[in-house]
C-alpha cells in the first residue's frame, strides 16, 4: 500500500506518511522519526548526515532538551519494528503494518510491554 506524503518544507526530501494513528517521518527514503498513536513523538539521533540532521531539527525543533530526548538508533529500530515501518526501495513506496492493534486499556498494556524499557508508555 502507497501513503500520501505530506511535506514538511519546500524541500522534497522531508515528509511524513500517516496510517491507523501512526506518522511516520523521513529523510529521502529513511524513516527517522514516528509519532504513535498517543501523539508522542519519537526522532532517532542522528547517525546519517548533516542534511538529515537538519532535517531531525525541522522535525523536533532542535533544542538542547529535543536532542537528549532522541533515541540511540538501535532503540528506534525496536520502534521501527513494533510499528510495522518499511520501506519498499524497489518500488518507491512506504507501508506501515502495526503490530498492535490498540483498541482498548489492555491493549495499551500489552503494547507497552513490546516497547524497550526507554521507551515504556507505563513507567511509574
Amino acid at each position: 500500500m502507497s501513503l500520501q506524503k505530506h511535506y514538511l518544507r519546500s524541500t522534497k526530501n522531508l515528509y511524513s506518511c500517516n496510517s491507523n494513528g501512526v506518522t511516520v517521518y523521513y529523510s529521502y527514503v529513511t524513516p527517522v522519526a514516528i509519532k504513535d498513536p498517543f501523539n508522542v513523538l519519537h526522532v532517532c539521533e542522528n547517525v546519517w548526515s548533516v542534511t538529515t540532521g537538519r532535517h531531525l531539527t525541522w522535525i523536533d525543533g532542535g533544542t538542547p532538551e529535543a536532542k537528549k530526548k532522541r533515541l540511540s538508533y538501535g532503540d528506534f529500530q525496536k520502534l521501527k519494528d513494533i510499528y510495522g515501518v518499511e520501506r519498499e526501495y524497489w518500488l518507491n513506496s512506504s507501508y506501515i503494518n502495526p503490530k498492535a492493534d490498540i483498541k482498548s486499556v489492555q491493549d495499551v498494556i500489552k503494547f507497552d510491554a513490546l516497547l524497550p524499557d526507554s521507551l515504556q508508555l507505563l513507567k511509574i
